[in-house]
């Protein structure tokens, strides 16, 4: 079985450009799928755009499945339960909470086992909060899944645009709303009232760490966007893996927590910590990966592309 390419001008096209059809022989030498991907508007852009579509490489497979499965989980955290943005305004919401999360803590139960009740009920009476970071968390990563989706990009690229749009403005309300939690003392060292404070010190990097995250995720939003403008594609698809990589960390430091055991509230407060920036380190390094697979599997079919043009 091997691929082949060859470019055909296809016109009318209201752009005046011209499209790669990507057909795969089998050994029969019959054809066994064709493709058909919109591509260069002129014959000299075919050397630096032509990028034909292959089948993906399990691993990434895999991860998109991992990835939607954060993104599914995140998306019942903050609009269903425990964290979402019904604290405060649903009584049957505030009634779970204090059954299974406030009542156990308070009886030792879960005490040293999992965070404070505090980390999920603090955000109860600040709407600011709900609009800008709970909410617009949900439709953040609601949105993940059908942008990264290589087949929705190319077959719906209407939705795949409206729907990037509004992932770029949740995640630039998000990058608000980190800054609100921060200025409203509502960050996780403070839920922890029988404790004694931490450090200031380690306190000022917590928050100027935060800070320089939440740039960094609102910037690359913002550059993808540029991007995707710019029609480099390639560069569109960097800063959006990696702003994807910058946020699903906070999924990721769920999972962690859920796997530790520290045994005392102290111990819980700092494996908060660890598990988030184990979790950056992770997602960061992931999403780097990601990007050079991706890399390499366009390369080939570049240098393929240069040579029948040549």
């Amino acid at each position: 079985r091997c691929d082949i390419s060859w470019f055909c001008p296809l016109t009318p096209r209201w752009d005046g450009g011209w499209h790669v059809i990507s057909a795969s022989i089998n050994r029969r030498g019959h054809i066994a799928t064709t493709k058909y991907v919109p591509m260069c508007r002129t014959t000299e852009e075919y050397p630096k755009r032509v990028a034909v579509s292959t089948p993906y490489p399990l691993s990434l497979r895999a991860l998109y499945a991992a990835t939607c499965l954060l993104c599914g989980m995140m998306v019942f955290w903050t609009l269903i339960f425990p964290g979402s943005w019904l604290v405060g305004r649903s009584r049957l919401h505030d009634r779970l909470i204090e059954t299974h999360l406030v009542r156990p803590y308070e009886a030792g139960i879960t005490r040293g086992h999992t965070a404070h009740p505090n980390t999920i009920t603090k955000y109860a009476g600040h709407t600011a909060v709900h609009l800008t970071h709970l909410l617009p968390g949900t439709i953040w990563a609601g949105s993940i899944p059908f942008q990264l989706h290589p087949r929705m990009r190319r077959a719906r690229p209407a939705l795949h645009r409206a729907t990037g749009y509004a992932f770029v403005a949740s995640s630039l309300l998000q990058a608000v709303g980190v800054l609100i939690i921060i200025g409203r003392g509502l960050t996780y060292e403070n839920d922890y009232p029988d404790l004694p404070p931490m450090d200031p010190i380690k306190v000022a990097l917590l928050h100027g760490g935060a800070v320089c995250l939440a740039f960094y995720f609102a910037c690359t939003s913002v550059m993808a966007v540029l991007m995707a403008r710019k029609r480099q594609i390639k560069s569109h698809r960097r800063y959006v893996i990696r702003h994807v990589a910058s946020g699903i960390w906070v999924a990721v430091q769920r999972l962690l927590l859920f796997a530790v055991d520290p045994g005392t509230e102290m111990g819980v407060r700092e494996a908060f910590g660890y598990c988030a920036d184990a979790a950056m380190v992770l997602c960061f390094f992931v999403g780097e990966w990601t990007i050079n697979i991706l890399d390499r599997m366009d390369a080939p079919h570049r240098e393929k592309a240069i040579e029948k043009l040549s």
